[in-house]
């Protein structure tokens, strides 16, 4: 079954279509110059339609509002393969979701917005204040005080503490992954739920649909529905989708909700090798954050957006977020979403807005390493006003194309002054940043365009001292177990890899 999946996924990859529709450009092409048809007239004409049909596409791409980046790489592709590359981007360059799915997602946005709103009262410190402020004003996500958070330093410490809250819940549990596999780790997660399904507790889960899809016989849909979960599927797989731009965007999101009271955020999904159970690319590193009081109101009302735009059972905002749980605690947390079907690239801008006001130093976990211009200056100044900015990647890549490009970019910013580190025993989930012992942000969120751009994503800002102090710690930690990328490595590269990184990173941004 395994190798049915990755055959599966390899024939209807953007990697194979896209190979495919080059290999034939070429064919054509030979084919054309050996004259081997005799009513070429016609061919011409083809060709010549197709040259028209690039240019305007071109013309539209350049006044088009998409980042830089991506413009570039369309640009490229359809100059570099001008037969096809048209009908390429028309296949795949639309970012925008099922107009279905779109409608609901932004009327279920407006009613979730009616629950959120910032307390006034809430002042936050002025040194993060303009970082907060932007999420709030923009994202749609207010900030807290009140609530209590905790660290984890792994998948299967996330988990561990996960299965206890679980096993208190009184009244509801929600659940949103990604990823969730068949495994010990589902089986444990499901045996929890239908347990509390027994003793009266409401438990929905949404997934991703192209995330968790398998070829196999298991039906996780089913699976769920049969111990009594009400379970709503992200933007389902169908083989007209997989050819399409409406599979770009996924739902990334990793959210567990219980009774408005905790709630967990993190990197890691609900298969083995997030817990260390199978091994794929060595040791697997994620990160975990547990919040309690007000601030698990939003994350509540995040899970309840989505669940009703793909679910026939729509669900209350009021009936689950009508209390406010208070904790005793004086720093401030903001958890808030970012969604492609509006025109805020929240994730980005947060991204950028920490790096540019680091002032002593920024420390960066990502499993890719794909920037565009104005991130890789963000970076580049930090460095040159002073600021000591650390980055951990992984050694050993699971997506190998993607690897390149991150290495690429290592390079980049290692000649720069950056210090950049591969993390040698393995993959490196973690998505996180921590910034001057001031503020951490935790979530989904890769340092990708299809993070920033396409998925829908999640994350956690908090300036809870003691959560700082044991992620920093935990960031050490990682970095002495990995190895620096030096200058010597860097200028020692062999140039037909540089050749293949510099084009691959035309094209990191439709990867």
């Amino acid at each position: 079954m395994k190798l049915l999946k990755y055959i599966y996924k390899f024939f209807f990859s953007r990697f194979f279509l896209i190979s495919t529709i080059v290999i034939l450009q070429l064919v054509l092409i030979f084919v054309y110059s050996l004259k081997l048809f005799g009513h070429l007239v016609y061919l011409e004409w083809g060709l010549l339609l197709f040259y028209i049909l690039n240019f305007f596409l071109v013309l539209y791409i350049i006044n088009h509002k998409d980042n830089p980046a991506f413009r570039l790489a369309w640009i490229a592709l359809i100059v570099l393969v001008p037969v096809f590359g048209g009908v390429v981007y028309l296949m795949f360059a639309n970012n925008k979701i099922p107009k279905d799915l779109r409608r609901d997602l932004l009327l279920n946005m407006y009613k979730r917005n009616e629950i959120l709103s910032q307390n006034k009262s809430t002042i936050v410190d002025q040194s993060i204040a303009q970082q907060f402020d932007y999420v709030s004003n923009y994202g749609g996500y207010p900030y807290y005080r009140n609530t209590a958070s905790k660290y984890f330093s792994s998948g299967l410490k996330s988990f561990e503490s996960l299965k206890r809250d679980l096993n208190k819940a009184k009244e509801f549990i929600m659940i949103e992954f990604f990823i969730i596999r068949d495994g010990l780790m589902y089986q444990e997660l499901k045996e929890i739920l239908a347990k509390k399904v027994k003793q009266g507790v409401e438990v929905y889960v949404t997934y991703d649909d192209i995330g968790s899809y398998v070829i196999s016989d298991f039906n996780l849909y089913h699976d769920l529905k049969e111990v009594g979960v009400k379970v709503a599927v992200f933007n389902p797989v169908h083989l007209r989708l997989m050819i399409l731009s409406k599979a770009n965007n996924r739902d990334h999101r990793k959210i567990v909700v219980i009774d408005n009271k905790v709630a967990y955020m993190g990197s890691f999904n609900i298969a083995d090798e997030y817990i260390d159970l199978e091994e794929r690319f060595g040791k697997w590193l994620d990160c975990g954050v547990r919040i309690e009081g007000e601030a698990v109101k939003s994350l509540t009302a995040m899970f309840i957006q989505f669940f009703n735009a793909c679910s026939e059972i729509p669900l209350d905002y009021e009936s689950y977020c009508h209390k406010d749980y208070s904790v005793a605690e004086n720093s401030f947390v903001l958890p808030f979403s970012d969604s492609p079907t509006d025109d805020e690239d929240v994730a980005y801008t947060v991204h950028l807005n920490l790096i540019n006001q680091a002032n002593s130093y920024i420390y960066i976990e990502t499993p890719y390493l794909i920037l565009d211009d104005n991130l890789r200056l963000a970076l580049i100044n930090a460095v040159k006003r002073g600021v000591d900015v650390r980055i951990i990647v992984p050694h050993i890549p699971d997506k190998k194309t993607v690897f390149q490009v991150t290495r690429g970019n290592c390079a980049k910013l290692v000649e720069q002054g950056i210090r950049v580190y591969e993390y040698t025993p393995g993959f490196i989930h973690n998505k996180q940043i921590i910034v001057d012992d001031k503020v951490i942000l935790i979530g989904s969120i890769n340092m990708d365009f299809r993070s920033y751009f396409l998925h829908y994503e999640c994350g956690i800002l908090l300036t809870n001292q003691d959560f700082i102090k044991k992620a920093k710690k935990d960031y050490r930690s990682i970095e002495r177990q990995s190895q620096q990328i030096s200058n010597e490595e860097v200028a020692m590269t062999n140039v037909l890899i540089r050749l293949i990184r510099s084009v691959l990173s035309i094209f990191s941004p439709l990867m």
